[in-house]
């Protein structure tokens, strides 16, 4: 039982961890625009 709860945990933090690299995959090519011209 505790194991199964520990895993839906661990996914729960692992589909937080996806949808987060989701938002940075989509402003990080804004930041590099950003990036260029401020260089």
């Amino acid at each position: 039982m505790r194991q199964k709860y520990e895993k839906k945990q661990l996914n729960s933090i692992c589909n937080e961890f996806a949808q987060h690299k989701k938002i940075i995959g989509k402003k990080m090519p804004i930041f590099a625009q950003e990036y260029k011209i401020a260089k």
